[in-house]
């Protein structure tokens, strides 16, 4: 069932009270996030360090030359069709 919307609903100011009533009780109450342990503060990652900075970036690399090697060679066989 669809209720009628006022005002077309374009920025409404009281679009919530537009919203079915099941939807408005399912969304009324925000999701509780679980709560850290007193005393402990959240720590940050550890950076990455040169060893692993240097890996990914070969990895990247590495992907990145077999994408044009492979697109060379499909250009190329194309090619070959189309002077074949």
């Amino acid at each position: 069932m669809v209720m009628s919307n006022r005002r077309d609903g374009s920025g409404a100011p009281h679009w919530w009270d537009d919203l079915p009533p099941h939807i408005r009780d399912r969304f009324a109450h925000p999701l509780t996030v679980a709560a850290e342990p007193e005393g402990r503060a959240a720590e940050p990652p550890a950076p990455l360090g040169r060893r692993e900075l240097l890996g990914d970036l070969s990895r990247l690399a590495v992907l990145f030359f077999l994408i044009a090697v492979g697109n060379v060679l499909f250009l190329l066989v194309a090619l070959a069709f189309v002077n074949g």
